[in-house]
């Protein structure tokens, strides 16, 4: 069993920059550089920005100007590098690495609005060359089971689909007696809402387009169920 280890070069009296050169190393072979490393450790919140640590994430929804990431496996990173290519153009990629195993799955996306990880999969909604996509990638080997046309935008655990004009949200599933159990199902919300306008990160609120500008709690909607 190959097991990876992340490795930074942060400065360790400054610990609070965020782009730096991370690697994963393992027994017999080395991933990266990266410029980012999100996984489960250091995802969620950051006490020095006072922010969610997925608004790092350089490759933002161009809807929304957002990316939701929730990743609650241990063996899971989403590792992020510039490539250069010889027409002087730099594209940024994703990467995701199992660490259990070494295996990794690489994409080039505009925009990414979603990253979660399902019962034996990770799901990624993005955007490239102007069409959205939701991509489903095994767990384990990380090679891919499906690739849609779909348009989703998320909002902390709320997220809204275009494609069938519908809000859901994010359901946290845990089981207490392994901690690989843990995930994430999509589940529609009955609303009347039409489409999200703009997201306020600061106060978790959502404006929508209506007969008259109307807003979302996110937060409260996330756990309630409620619109």
């Amino acid at each position: 069993m190959k097991k990876g280890i992340i490795v930074d070069n942060k400065h360790k009296n400054f610990t609070h920059i965020r782009k730096s050169d991370f690697s994963i190393k393992f027994s017999d072979s080395e991933f990266g550089p990266y410029n980012y490393i999100f996984d489960r450790e250091r995802l969620y919140f950051d006490e020095f920005l006072d922010e969610r640590w997925s608004y790092d994430f350089p490759l933002k929804d161009p809807c929304s100007n957002n990316t939701e990431i929730f990743i609650e496996r241990n063996d899971i990173v989403i590792a992020l590098w510039t490539r250069w290519s010889f027409s002087g153009n730099t594209r940024i990629f994703v990467e995701i690495v199992n660490l259990s195993n070494a295996n990794k799955f690489r994409f080039y996306p505009d925009g990414v609005s979603l990253i979660y990880n399902a019962r034996r999969s990770i799901v990624i909604y993005y955007k490239k060359s102007e069409a959205y996509k939701r991509l489903e990638l095994d767990i384990s080997t990380l090679e891919k089971i499906s690739e849609t046309t779909h348009h989703l935008s998320a909002f902390f655990k709320l997220y809204y689909n275009s494609t069938n004009m519908t809000y859901g949200r994010l359901i946290y599933k845990a089981n207490s007696s392994s901690h690989r159990a843990w995930y994430f199902i999509e589940e529609n919300i009955s609303s009347n809402l039409w489409k999200p306008k703009k997201f306020y990160r600061d106060n978790f609120n959502l404006t929508c387009e209506w007969h008259w500008e109307t807003s979302i709690d996110v937060w409260e909607a996330s756990l309630t169920w409620k619109l």
